[in-house]
């Protein structure tokens, strides 16, 4: 098993991603939440190992901090993170041309945020050769 190589590049762009959106909330606090999970072989794959680790399933999302005044009383705030961008891709390690094949897909929930994700993810995707699938401003899940 090779180690990932898309994970610190995911990184990268993940911390990209959170200073851009950090820099349209600017009073709220915005933080970026690793989600990555592991790919696993299928049981009736007769090639590996049942659930064998055999790849990476990576899944970021940006998140803003907001306070709601419940009841419309300022003594009476609720503090909630909010999805302004979720990102992500599969990896497979014996596989090299997974990543390219699949690419990366991006959805953007925050409003005023789809330009500035857009040229990041584009530029992202450009430099590494992927297809980009980018959903524009979508309903917040």
């Amino acid at each position: 098993m090779s180690k990932p190589e898309w994970q610190p590049r995911c990184e990268a762009l993940a911390a990209e991603l959170r200073a851009a959106c950090a820099a349209a909330c600017a009073p709220d606090e915005v933080r970026a939440e690793d989600r990555t999970g592991t790919m696993l072989a299928e049981e009736e794959d007769p090639y590996v190992a049942p659930f064998y680790p055999i790849g990476q399933i990576y899944h970021f999302r940006i998140r803003v901090r907001r306070t709601h005044l419940l009841f419309g009383r300022r003594w009476l705030p609720v503090r909630y993170w909010s999805t302004l961008v979720r990102f992500g891709m599969e990896e497979m390690f014996d596989a090299p041309w997974w990543a390219k094949d699949k690419g990366l897909w991006c959805v953007v929930h925050g409003a005023g945020l789809d330009g500035r994700v857009r040229a990041i993810m584009a530029r992202f995707a450009f430099a590494h050769g992927l297809r980009l699938d980018f959903a524009g401003t979508a309903k917040d899940p």
